[in-house]
Order: structure tokens, then sequence, then C-alpha cells
């Protein structure tokens, strides 16, 4: 007779395993993206790839067109905003906070890699221009290659400032987003999925067992777990807030998580039905076997009671590594594990969970959309 997995016994030797498993998984989830994106890469700039903000944003606002004729295109390309943002870096008054003075230089330099007066002839012949710069626009034919001259041009005007690209191979920045994330994801899933089947089989469990627990009618569960998942969107909506005000307090620049930016950037049908997958499938699966199925039962199993749900919904909030969503995060880990002790069966809090991740997939993807067309 099946029971819930905290009145199990798990012996320690497979706990053990597990965890060692989990960080190999882990740990090769990192390392494969990034020895892939060594050689794979695009000239789209990240904000770390700026070494002197306050130098670039000084160069920007003091050197003419006449003096540097990148520099001085790259100004004209300054929002009003933006220009506020460099003078008060440079003056040093109500200076902006590192984060905002080098979002600021990074949307301009990445509006920059598609101005064609980058490549006119008065820039590419100037002194400061290299030989690379001239031979990259003169071979130039697709976007990809006119953003990699236009990003060769940058480079001759920063020498010091920027960090150089090192890839080699040329891709769009949708790419640049899809790759890593796909990388570590199959890596982190497929390893999960590899050390549960082991862990299983030394517990000699069944699938079955570990998913319906203690829950004699596991079906019965399906309309509560969907209803959960409702509820915690709107529960969710406070929290979110909340967190946000207060880090917006702490002058913490606000910012999309990877995956929504790996949405945001995606290009191909292909990327977005992945992304659907992992969003709506898999990760409800793994993260609720593992912080609901193995965390909680686990720290349960050895008498931490309301700790064992306190400690698996902030960890749960943590491994997400945004500091922002930390705190609803955890607070819909506690819902979860909620919805788990109620029925008793992981079903229910994997359900909730996708349901919950495919109303935030919706709205993030129509919502803008919605939006838009009622503003005409």
């Amino acid at each position: 007779m099946s029971r819930v997995l905290w009145t199990r016994h798990w012996s320690a030797m497979s706990l053990v395993r597990l965890a060692s498993g989990l960080l190999i998984a882990f740990g090769a989830s990192n390392l494969v993206p990034a020895l892939v994106m060594v050689l794979i890469g695009t000239s789209r700039l990240d904000p770390s790839e700026i070494r002197d903000p306050a130098g670039v944003a000084k160069s920007l606002l003091v050197m003419s067109r006449d003096s540097h004729p990148a520099i001085g295109q790259l100004s004209l390309q300054l929002t009003r905003e933006e220009r506020q943002t460099l003078s008060r870096a440079i003056d040093g008054t109500n200076a902006p906070p590192g984060e905002v003075l080098g979002s600021a230089l990074t949307n301009l330099l990445n509006r920059a890699l598609d101005d064609a007066g980058l490549r006119s002839p008065p820039i590419l012949l100037a002194t400061n221009s290299s030989e690379r710069a001239r031979f990259l626009a003169a071979r130039a034919a697709t976007p990809l290659e006119l953003m990699q001259a236009n990003r060769q041009v940058i480079q001759d005007a920063f020498p010091t400032q920027i960090v150089g690209p090192r890839h080699r191979i040329e891709v769009s920045s949708g790419a640049a987003f899809f790759i890593p994330f796909s990388l570590a994801t199959v890596c982190l899933q497929f390893g999960f999925f590899w050390v549960l089947r082991q862990f299983l089989r030394d517990e000699r469990m069944g699938w079955n067992e570990l998913l319906q627990g203690g829950c004699a009618r596991p079906r019965q569960a399906i309309p509560f777990g969907i209803c959960a998942g409702l509820c915690c969107l709107v529960l969710m909506w406070p929290v979110s807030a909340l967190s946000s005000w207060f880090w917006k307090q702490m002058h913490h620049a606000s910012h999309l998580q990877q995956p929504l930016l790996v949405l945001q950037q995606a290009e191909h049908p292909l990327q977005l039905a992945f992304f659907s997958v992992v969003a709506l499938a898999a990760a409800p699966f793994f993260e609720e076997v593992f912080f609901r199925g193995l965390l909680y039962s686990s720290l349960r199993q050895r008498g931490w009671g309301w700790g064992a749900g306190v400690l698996s919904a902030v960890l749960f909030g943590a491994i997400h590594f945004d500091v922002e969503k930390f705190m609803p995060l955890a607070f819909l880990g506690w819902i979860l594990v909620f919805v788990y002790e109620s029925t008793g069966t992981l079903l229910a809090p994997i359900l909730a969970h996708a349901t919950f991740n495919a109303a935030n997939l919706i709205l993030f993807l129509w919502l803008p959309k919605f939006v838009e067309g009622a503003s005409r």
C-alpha cells in the first residue's frame, strides 16, 4: 500500500548518491554551455563587457565628431534620458547606480550595432579605425556580418574600455540567448532524470508510488491542483509588487529573469515550443519532485515539522538566483507545500506549478499585444 513520502525512511546512502548526482548534473549544466559559448557568440554587448562605464560616458559627451568620427556618430544616438544619465555619472552629483549607467550604455551601443553610419567612409578611413574594421565592412552582406563590422568600429573607439568579443562563430542575439539556455536545461534535467531513476531503484520505488504517494484517488487531486495554480497567480501579485517596491527603494535595477529574456528573444517557433515544453512540463515536474517530493519529505522524515516547509520554500526561491523574485517565489513554494500536504500526492503541486507557469506565459506573450491593441 502506498504511503506519503514523508512517512518512509530513505537510506542515508541513497540520499548521498542523489545529492552527488545532482551536483554533477548542476556542474555539467554550467560547464557545457560555457564551453560551447567560447566558440559561439554574438556581437551584442552585455553590461559586464564595459570595463569603464564612466570613461565611456565621458567620451560620448566630450569628444566631438571632428576629433573622433565614430564616437561623434554614437553621441548623435543618445536619447535625452541617456544624456542626462551620462552627465550625472560624469559630474558626480546624484550619480546613477552602476547598473543604471551600464544599462544605458549597453542600450546605446547595441542600438548602434545596426547603424549604417558607423560604416561610412569618414569613420572607416579615420586614423583610429583598424584594418579589421575596414575588412569586415567591405565583406559584410548579412545582418550578422554588418553587426560584426559595427562592433569592431565600436571596439576601435573604446579599445581599453570595452572587452573585445572572443567568439569565432557569429550568431544572432536570440540564438546567443537560446543556445546556452537550452544546453543548460537539457543537461540539468536529463541529469536529474538519470539521478532520480537511480534513487528510485535504490529505494525500490516505482514512478507511480513516487507521484501518487498516499493519495488513494490521485485523479481527484487534478482539479484541486489546477485551481491552486490559478489562486497562486492571484496571491502572488501583491507579494511581487511588494518585492519590486522594496528593491526599487534599495536602488536595485529591475530586470527580466533569464528564462523570460530567452522567451523575449525567441526568433523561431521551435524555440518557443522548446521553452513552452520546459515551462509547462519539465520544470514543474522536476522542481516539484525535488523540492516537495525529495527535499521536503526528507526533512519531514527527520522531524523538521513546519521547518521543512519553510526551508524547502526558501531554497526554492533562492535557486532561481533573482533577489527581486526571491520573496514571491519563496511564497509560491510555501503554497505548493500546502497543496502537497493537503493531497498527499505530487501530482497536485506539479499541476499547480504547471498551471501557474502557463498563466504567466500567456500573460507575458499576449498582454503586451492586448495593451497595444487597446491603446489604438
